[in-house]
């Protein structure tokens, strides 16, 4: 239904600012009068930045921002594979995504290290900190492409926005913000700064103490969702997690659905922030290692994500829409993994 009437309202293949706004309050009456969202949600939707928003974003961007359940979301998503609306999904197309998006991490990656290359003009392995700021002001296109090849601990995507939904349903305002990391690393740092004796690692319990008595999680179903966190943070399996980790995590999941350039700007300036080594500077060579660490961990995931997929196929050329829905369901990791 909303394939036809998005095609009947944009008579093309893609809607301008007026017609989404138009549709989506058409589709959802509560958003109408509330003409600053609804331009938010259309530079959300953009993914291409190209001023319109298809067919495609438009249903990625209801499945990222929705509240309803996985089957609901996992359906949205497909829709977009489905193109024929037949309930048979072509291998070759999911190929093509999987491709696509590993292209576009690769193309980041590159990007950033000739970027960071041509910032170290005295070729001394190390990039002045106010010379990256400036760079990451003045330059949006570095800002998305470390967004998208840093690291991002996509097991955790979701349960961030879950324990935010339980603060906010409490009273109204979360602690678990990006500001309040910042707040939680000025404590960690002026306690290491005073000699204080502090956990460099944290096992689970210490994890759950830490976020219960900084964040305010003290709820017995917050306390699940924070083992879930622990345990994505948690990549070597030794149950034990480095505050450097927690750091950097955490600053990224906090922001990865925000669209303004100075919350992302924020978050990369903290982030490098955590290994400023020599005062005032950040080293090259931990950022490619960071980055080829989050070029491994996306390919890791698509090719996990391709096979699980070609091994639903029959006939080796399809796969039946439901079952990759049962699939996607079953298997979370795979959810979001699309969702990524």
């Amino acid at each position: 239904r909303l394939r036809e009437k998005f095609f009947d309202q944009s008579m093309s293949a893609a809607l301008s600012v007026d017609m989404f706004c138009e549709l989506l309050v058409h589709e959802y009456p509560q958003l109408e009068g509330h003409q600053a969202l609804l331009l938010r949600l259309f530079t959300l939707y953009d993914i291409d930045d190209n001023g319109t928003i298809s067919f495609n974003e438009l249903i990625l961007g209801l499945a990222k921002t929705l509240t309803c359940s996985d089957d609901d979301k996992a359906n949205l998503m497909f829709s977009c594979i489905d193109l024929s609306s037949d309930g048979a999904i072509n291998l070759q197309e999911i190929a093509h995504i999987v491709a696509k998006s590993q292209n576009d991490v690769q193309a980041s990656v590159e990007y950033t290290r000739d970027f960071f290359s041509m910032m170290d003009t005295n070729q001394d392995g190390f990039i002045s900190k106010d010379e990256f700021k400036r760079a990451l002001k003045t330059n949006p296109e570095l800002q998305g492409c470390l967004m998208r090849a840093l690291p991002l601990p996509t097991a955790a995507i979701g349960i961030v926005s879950q324990l935010q939904g339980y603060q906010r349903r409490g009273n109204g305002e979360t602690a678990f913000t990006f500001a309040g990391l910042k707040s939680l690393h000025a404590k960690y740092a002026a306690a290491m700064e005073a000699g204080e004796e502090v956990h460099a690692e944290m096992n689970r319990t210490e994890f759950r103490k830490l976020m219960g008595e900084h964040f305010r999680f003290t709820r017995l179903d917050q306390q699940r969702l924070l083992d879930d966190l622990f345990v994505a943070f948690d990549v070597d399996h030794n149950d034990h997690i480095s505050m450097e980790e927690i750091f950097r995590g955490l600053s990224l999941l906090l922001t990865q659905q925000s669209t303004s350039p100075g919350d992302r700007e924020d978050c990369l300036d903290f982030y490098f922030g955590l290994s400023d080594a020599r005062g005032g500077t950040i080293q090259a060579t931990e950022v490619s290692e960071l980055l080829e660490s989050g070029e491994a961990q996306h390919y890791s995931e698509l090719t996990s994500t391709k096979h699980k997929i070609h091994a639903l196929s029959l006939d080796g050329h399809t796969v039946r829409k439901d079952d990759l829905l049962k699939l996607s369901v079953a298997d979370n990791a795979l959810l979001k993994s699309f969702r990524r």
